[in-house]
């Protein structure tokens, strides 16, 4: 009993050799130190196979250099003024070289000379009959080369040639409207690294208007999927901090009158703004406090919310942070910050959802939504006709966010995770800054209510 009773607190060996190795039917399973061992080593040889590919691809480029010194002439001048020695004969010039001869043009010699009497000093000139016409087709092969690169390279001069190019990778509808946005941002930029400066708004816009993988875009520019993230979070937080202020601009009074379209003047020459509410479908979370958060009822999958108001112009004017998709209209329209700008008679147009007229009164203004049906069995011809009114103009709303989610599919979900982190200093989520940015460079666009 004793000697067993040490035995089982020695513990199992796996080691042949050992007095307490015991043989077992399982598959042997190595201890960590032993698996970190093997995967160090795995680590290595990858590494060392990288490095022994990265020395072969240096030492194809240099033999690529080293061919493309071996030039033909520059001019075809130079290659008339050639002559012969005039020691060879007739026969010697007439006859063509052989197929499988082939002289190369390398250029004059160090000791050429003026003097007539030393012929070996005069430059090399080629023998291959056919070379003229071989250097126009490698001419025109480069040019079909370049001509093709052009196509389907994004660069200034390809989106300036083609406007449905354009309009595709950033939405915006004209190369002057991308040519300010990248004088305006330029030189707020940190010095380029692998991507110039161009190249860093441009992955930006692909990224707010396509709404693709970050893998994918680093294919189209070949750099890595990192560079294409730490690129894509400093462009946008650089255009929420300086380019979204300049462009969702809460408008002076006299300044909404003067560009009140006719469709207001006549039923609601007060109206200074149109509310309503978008959700975003976004990733689900593992935290089911999160997961409660942003459930909407409505949709029916977990959602961020967000409150905008556009002008009677239809350009957006006011954009709330995100909220969760269980919160109701009437919260977020009093806490985000959109009462403040509301001003003793301004008119405030909304849907049903929005039971705010309370709050909109405490600022002097009036709440402008449709009659309510609930309990009658019928609207009355007034409440009819003032419905029929309001929702002709507070349609504006609808297309403003159609139209913002068109033209950058980012909107349009689902919203990865990783973008729902506030940021550490400014305590505002990434994807709340990118859906700002899309709202200002929709406004960039033209009016969608025309103004006669």
């Amino acid at each position: 009993m004793i000697c067993i009773s040490l035995f089982y607190f020695a513990g199992k060996s796996n080691d042949p050799l050992s007095v307490d190795y015991l043989p077992s039917i399982f598959e042997f399973v190595p201890s960590p130190k032993k698996r970190k061992l093997k995967a160090d080593a795995e680590r290595y040889e990858q590494r060392q196979s990288l490095k022994k590919q990265r020395q072969e691809n240096v030492k194809v480029k240099e033999a690529a250099k080293a061919l493309l010194m071996i030039a033909v002439p520059p001019e075809e001048p130079h290659l008339a003024s050639c002559s012969q020695p005039p020691e060879q004969d007739a026969s010697s010039t007439s006859s063509p070289s052989s197929d499988n001869e082939i002289t190369i043009y390398i250029g004059p010699s160090s000791s050429t000379s003026d003097d007539p009497a030393h012929p070996d000093d005069a430059p090399l000139c080629p023998q291959t009959p056919d070379l003229h016409m071989e250097i126009a087709a490698l001419r025109q092969e480069n040019l079909a080369l370049k001509q093709e690169l052009l196509r389907v390279s994004i660069t200034m001069e390809s989106l300036q040639q083609n406007p449905s190019k354009l309009k595709f990778f950033t939405g915006l509808s004209h190369i002057t409207i991308l040519e300010a946005v990248i004088d305006f941002l330029e030189p707020l930029l940190p010095d380029p690294g692998k991507l110039t400066k161009f190249q860093q708004i441009v992955v930006t816009l692909i990224k707010l208007r396509l709404n693709v993988g970050h893998q994918l875009i680093a294919y189209q520019f070949g750099v890595h999927a990192s560079t294409i993230s730490k690129h894509l979070h400093n462009v946008v937080s650089l255009m929420y901090t300086v380019l979204v202020p300049e462009l969702i601009r809460w408008p002076e009074r006299e300044q909404l009158r003067k560009t009140l379209p006719m469709c207001f003047r006549a039923t609601y020459p007060k109206c200074a703004v149109i509310i309503d509410c978008f959700e975003v479908q976004v990733e689900k979370a593992s935290d089911q406090t999160a997961n409660a958060q942003t459930y909407s009822q409505y949709k029916s999958r977990n959602t961020l919310k967000y409150l905008i108001g556009v002008s009677p112009l239809g350009a957006v004017i006011f954009i709330s942070k995100g909220w969760g998709g269980r919160t109701s209209d009437k919260h977020i329209t009093e806490n985000s910050g959109f009462l403040r700008h509301l001003v003793p008679g301004d008119v405030v147009m909304a849907d049903r959802g929005f039971l705010i007229e309370e709050s909109v009164a405490m600022q002097g203004a009036k709440l402008e939504i449709p009659a309510f049906t609930r309990g009658k069995s019928q609207l009355d011809k007034r409440e009819v006709e003032s419905t029929r009114k309001l929702a002709s103009v507070r349609i504006h709303v609808e297309r403003v966010i159609g139209t913002i989610r068109q033209k950058y599919q980012v909107l349009q979900g689902p919203v990865e995770l990783t973008f729902t982190v506030p940021d550490a200093e400014e305590n505002v989520m990434m994807y709340d800054k990118m859906v700002h940015v899309a709202c200002a460079l929709t406004n960039l666009s033209k009016p969608i209510v025309p103004s006669d």
